[in-house]
């Protein structure tokens, strides 16, 4: 018995060893797993919190999502994050939390205008805040360009509505100059234009005096300092005079059984008037009673006639006794 003794004092201190060994083991894989997970707290610090989640860290490989404390809040980029070996991954850094009735501008200018930005912002291009008591003042840099938020025409403030800024396209379009509008002659404006028309603004057209019928295109638009038309101006034809022939009667003759005495000195285009001589004179050149003169843009469409006096003598004689 007493020459197994010392085999038992070596099997104490194998065992003695081996949990030594497996304690120093357990240390060092615990060591391992929490170098390698994510801390949470570093991450939220002020800003955000983690939705359904309690534990202070995360394992790598495993994903986290992001909530804002408040409810009146949102995130500002995406909220799903991953932990990489004891690291998150990026876009951690721009994940924050903004009042839902803000808005960010990244507009430092548009096309002839100006939209001033952050002064506390080094670059430009960065986002900036503004919250829905605030507005934005925008500037078109010249006195002849008008400003249109959305296509619209709009005033010179930019409001932001429940975080949707409400300018996504803004645009300072050039106005039209009275007068560069070249019409022609037979077309007048409906209403007077004094000095300049707003871009996207269209202008009635009408007949100018002594012009009618009107035909095609009755508006003209400015876009953008220039005059357009959708399709070519129209245009109107022009009156024709009442001819000037002495010892002549000049009727109307609307289809009517009995032609009535022209009152008129303007004869409308494609209108129609009947030329008869008075009794003693008959008409030059021509066989008939009468004769009928169209109005064409203007024109008559057949070489106006003259009245003749008759050959024929007619004598009072005088009796005398």
């Amino acid at each position: 018995m007493l020459k197994h003794a010392p085999n038992m004092a070596q099997l104490k201190l194998n065992f003695f060893l081996f949990s030594l060994l497996l304690f120093f083991c357990h240390i060092a894989h615990h060591t391992a797993n929490t170098s390698a997970k994510c801390a949470i707290k570093y991450l939220i610090a002020g800003r955000q919190r983690v939705a359904t989640i309690l534990q202070d860290t995360v394992n790598s490989g495993e994903n986290i999502l992001f909530e804002c404390r408040s409810t009146n809040n949102q995130l500002s980029e995406h909220a799903l994050l991953k932990c990489s070996n004891g690291k998150w991954q990026l876009p951690y850094a721009n994940t924050k939390c903004r009042s839902r009735k803000s808005c960010l501008v990244r507009h430092p200018s548009f096309p002839n205008g100006i939209l001033p930005f952050n002064p506390i912002k080094s670059n430009a291009n960065e986002y900036f805040e503004i919250n829905r008591i605030n507005y934005l003042k925008l500037i078109c840099k010249n006195k002849k360009h008008d400003l249109f938020i959305n296509g619209k025409l709009h005033d010179s403030k930019l409001s932001c509505y429940d975080d949707v800024l409400t300018g996504r396209t803004i645009e300072c379009k050039k106005k039209c100059n009275c007068s560069l509008l070249n019409l022609p002659e037979s077309i007048e404006l409906e209403e007077k234009c004094d000095s300049s028309v707003t871009s996207d603004i269209s202008l009635e057209l009408m007949c100018a005096p002594n012009f009618t019928d009107f035909s095609g295109n009755d508006r003209i638009t400015c876009r953008d300092g220039e005059w357009f038309a959708d399709v070519n101006v129209g245009y109107c034809h022009a009156h024709c005079s009442s001819p000037d022939i002495p010892h002549s009667i000049i009727s109307t003759i609307p289809n009517a059984p009995s032609p009535k005495i022209l009152r008129t000195n303007h004869i409308h285009h494609m209108y129609e008037i009947l030329i008869q001589c008075q009794n003693g004179y008959y008409l030059e050149n021509n066989e008939n009673e009468n004769v009928t003169l169209r109005c064409y843009d203007g024109q008559y469409d057949k070489i106006i006639p003259k009245c003749i006096q008759s050959t024929v003598n007619l004598y009072n004689f005088k009796l005398q006794f």
